[in-house]
């Protein structure tokens, strides 16, 4: 596969907050190109919710 076109690589998952309607988790990546990075991403818990958010700017 084209080096552009692969997907990261997910070094770790970790579950850094909780709520009732969903977790935030703290995501490791690796990059193709060597690069390493950690995001935050919202995942919902066991039942399926919407999330609406404003972007005012």
């Amino acid at each position: 596969m084209d080096k552009h076109l692969q997907k990261p690589k997910i070094l770790k998952v970790e579950t850094v907050a909780r709520s009732r309607l969903f977790n935030v988790e703290s995501v490791d990546l690796e990059f193709s190109n060597g690069v390493r990075r950690v995001y935050e991403r919202m995942r919902p818990s066991d039942r399926e919710a919407v999330m609406i958010v404003p972007v005012i700017g």
